[in-house]
């Protein structure tokens, strides 16, 4: 039986639709490149990048791994940057005793050296440190200093961010006086050690479980996102220094966890204005996630707005953006998604319009195979406009350490 025309029209539409992503995809499988696929029995004892990568002043990147396989104590690795080409080298592999499992972000300061925080070891081995890694013998070597231990008192701590001072900041999810989580202050003594303070404990008002590690604008105010906010709902909240030394906490939203979203991720942003970018997890129109923004008032406060709410097409459009955002100097925003439809996560681009709109691009999907797949750590941009991230599954596939693949490290010209 012949079709009738719309069963026709119907087909050419899915037709030309499914050659347009297939153009898509060739195109951008051109910009992307492997530069690293984990191979743990002949590399180190494990893998689990979920974090974003950081770069020093010769365009070298730096990232940690977790290292979830066979128990082993997770990894802090550099690719070197030759040319256009990146040779990988672990430059500190953990053993507990010296901190375990680096889950958050690195950050570096203008002499290369790297700080971070690892989730378990040390010497309280349930509860992580926060450390440096500085560069010796013209970078051959690197030297560990553990600045901090963490107790019970307060433990789980995200990524790092510095100030103009040398001063560290940052969250730990559990602990505190009210057992809600804290921010912490870690400042350099010169020779002495590095002097450690809670600059506030979150309480049942304000709701707890800071998550994203945090933001840092110009005036010396924090921003983070929680995982609750009164008890129910996740949202933002500043942290602002007072000329006592004391810092005061507001919450900037409260996320309905519907069109709203909830559950931020991923490192928090700003753009040259002043403005506050982010990613949920969860919620949205679509209950795949959001990515938002966070304007200034002037005279105080924040107007909120959805930018994009993934999940729109369950065949193109990503779910559950992990790892937060990362914008350029023309204001677009990049993330990643950790899955979608038939695929296995996605690279998106954000682009404002001048009528507020916004429009999402693809520019990335993987497949779960030699290009790995499902990624939940951030992305690195550099000068250029290559975008660097890291997946944990697909790649190598070694049945008894990881069996959906160890994970690759790539690279996304434009």
């Amino acid at each position: 039986m012949e079709p009738s025309p719309a069963v026709r029209s119907l087909f050419v539409i899915a037709l030309t639709i499914s050659c347009s992503l297939l153009t898509v995809t060739a195109s951008a499988a051109d910009h992307y490149k492997a530069l690293y696929t984990f191979d743990p029995s002949a590399q180190h004892p494990g893998t689990d990048a979920t974090t974003a990568m950081v770069s020093d002043a010769a365009g070298n990147l730096y990232g940690t791994d977790a290292g979830n396989i066979n128990g082993g104590g997770g990894a802090v690795y550099q690719l070197l940057r030759q040319g256009q080409k990146y040779t990988y080298h672990e430059i500190k592999l953990f053993h507990n005793n010296d901190g375990s499992t680096p889950l958050a972000r690195l950050v570096i300061d203008a002499a290369g050296n790297l700080y971070g925080t690892t989730r378990l070891g040390g010497a309280n081995p349930r509860y992580g440190t926060i450390f440096e890694l500085s560069p010796a013998d013209g970078g051959q070597q690197w030297n560990l200093t553990t600045l901090y231990n963490f107790t019970s008192e307060s433990y789980e701590a995200s990524g790092l961010v510095r100030d103009a001072s040398g001063n560290l900041y940052g969250t730990t999810f559990f602990g505190g006086t009210n057992h809600l989580g804290t921010v912490f202050e870690l400042s350099p003594s010169g020779t002495a050690p590095w002097t450690y303070q809670v600059i506030h404990n979150f309480t049942s008002a304000e709701g707890g479980g800071p998550n994203t590690g945090l933001a840092l604008d110009s005036s010396g105010n924090l921003y983070g996102g929680q995982y609750t906010v009164d008890g129910t709902y996740s949202g933002i909240f500043e942290l602002s220094p007072g000329s006592d030394g004391a810092w005061t906490e507001t919450t900037v939203r409260t996320f309905d966890g519907f069109n709203d979203g909830a559950q931020p991720s991923g490192p928090l942003a700003f753009d040259s204005a002043g403005n506050l970018y982010g990613s949920n997890a969860a919620g949205g129109q679509y209950g795949a996630g959001t990515a938002f923004r966070l304007t200034p008032i002037a005279g105080g406060g924040w107007n909120f707005s959805v930018i994009h709410a993934f999940g729109a097409s369950p065949l193109t459009d990503g779910y559950y953006p992990q790892g937060g955002v990362i914008l350029d100097s023309r204001g677009n925003v990049y993330g990643v998604t950790n899955s979608v439809g038939p695929t296995a996560g996605n690279v998106f681009e954000l682009s404002p319009s001048a009528g507020g709109d916004w429009t999402e691009t693809i520019l990335y999907s993987f497949t779960d195979k030699a290009d790995g797949g499902f990624p939940v750590a951030g992305l690195f941009r550099n000068s250029a406009g290559d975008l660097f991230g890291a997946v944990q599954e697909g790649g190598i596939v070694i049945p008894a350490l990881c069996p959906l693949g160890c994970g690759v490290i790539f690279e996304l010209a434009p």
